[in-house]
């Protein structure tokens, strides 16, 4: 519940801290353990940040590593794999300059570009007539974040800027506008270093 903004921890038998979490999507909380935790009693305690008097649904749940990394691909936290498991649009070769335009939702898109050469690679998000709130994130073939935007200058679009070499690129984009959709156009620009 985004209105009492929880906060959760986990300790075990004795009362040692394990793991605590504030604002893992939003104000809501979440703790994933992904190494097994030894048989014996363990305790969670949930705190209220904002609106004490707010209720707070907790759920339990064994821990599922491939809904980990799910999480992760929707969020925009990992660059997914080229494999077909998760949807990749290819944007083909980056001459100069593209324009792609996106339905937006909470879960990241994905699409890549490939960069002939070595040079600054600028990527815009905008939302039409300040509409919507686009978050982008890019990474390296190899799933190094190289930059991560929201909020550029004074509005809403999302602005990064990298220096690329030869090769393919992933580039996410979603809405963080809590449960808002809509669409937003993507530019792509590759400049060049100039001859000497």
């Amino acid at each position: 519940n985004e209105t009492a903004d929880p906060s959760i921890t986990l300790y075990d038998a004795d009362g040692q801290e394990l793991a605590s979490n504030d604002d893992y999507d939003g104000l809501n909380s979440r703790i994933d353990v992904s190494a097994p935790l030894a048989a014996g009693d363990y305790c969670v305690t949930i705190a209220a940040l904002s609106d004490e008097s707010a209720p707070i649904d907790l759920l339990i749940d064994i821990y599922d590593p491939e809904a980990a990394l799910a999480a992760l691909y929707a969020r925009g936290e990992a660059a997914p794999p080229l494999d077909g498991s998760v949807p990749v649009t290819d944007l083909g070769p980056l001459a100069s300059r593209m324009r792609q335009d996106v339905q937006l939702t909470d879960d990241a898109s994905w699409f890549t570009v490939d960069v002939p050469e070595a040079g600054l690679l600028l990527i815009e998000a905008i939302a039409p007539a300040g509409k919507g709130d686009p978050w982008l994130v890019l990474f390296d073939d190899f799933g190094r974040q190289l930059a991560q935007n929201d909020d550029n200058g004074e509005n809403l679009d999302a602005m990064i800027t990298a220096k690329v070499q030869s090769g393919v690129y992933m580039v996410g984009v979603k809405d963080v506008g809590n449960g808002s959709t809509g669409q937003v156009r993507l530019l792509m620009e590759r400049f060049v270093p100039a001859a000497p």
